[in-house]
């Protein structure tokens, strides 16, 4: 019988008080003698950008000098339960390579806004704008534990894991740059302070 959502995020030990850091890489149980891989890319208070990467293996150990070459297939919020629990296996802080953060749609009023990661507005989004980019989500663990078992032909797929997609990441994260001069807003960064409400 699969394991359910709830029993995935009950707590095997004692609950870790210690924050994971960022660069942290963590093995993930997929199935019997199956792991896929992780890392923690940033941080903003309890909330985790992680990386899932395309690479299994039977045991829990990722050598060191493997990890720049992995391919990171899913990128997400994420909250750190299953690290702190135990569930997912710590292995060692290793630097954190380049990855691509994305940008989100905020609704104030009666109209949308692009937000990177950082959380800064940066202009009044455009119609193809919102069509590049989601509303902030931050996602529980499991998710990430299993769109990897999906990826590796071990689980079904759900249309919730496509915002986590590499490729879809990456679009998101070109809105930034990518004023619409057809759109109400200006190319690039600006001070929209003065607009939100009070």
């Amino acid at each position: 019988m699969e394991e359910s959502r709830l029993e995935k995020e009950k707590t095997p030990s004692r609950l870790s008080r210690r924050k994971p850091p960022v660069g942290l890489v963590f093995a993930l149980p997929l199935a019997d003698q199956c792991y896929g891989f992780g890392q923690i890319v940033a941080r903003q208070d309890s909330v985790y950008y992680m990386a899932g990467f395309d690479h299994i293996s039977e045991k829990p150990e990722l050598p060191p000098d493997l990890l720049p070459g992995l391919r990171p297939v899913f990128l997400g919020n994420f909250f750190d339960i299953l690290i702190r629990n135990g569930r997912w296996i710590s292995i060692g802080v290793q630097p954190v390579g380049e990855f691509p953060f994305p940008c989100y749609k905020v609704k104030i009023g009666d109209h949308f806004y692009i937000e990177n990661w950082e959380g800064i507005r940066l202009r009044v989004g455009s119609a193809r704008d919102l069509d590049r980019v989601t509303f902030r989500t931050y996602t529980s663990p499991i998710t990430l534990e299993d769109a990897l078992r999906f990826h590796a032909g071990l689980g079904p797929h759900h249309t919730f894991y496509d915002p986590l997609r590499w490729e879809n990441v990456v679009n998101s994260s070109k809105v930034a740059d990518e004023g619409d001069a057809e759109g109400p807003g200006q190319d690039g960064p600006i001070d929209l302070a003065s607009q939100w409400p009070r």
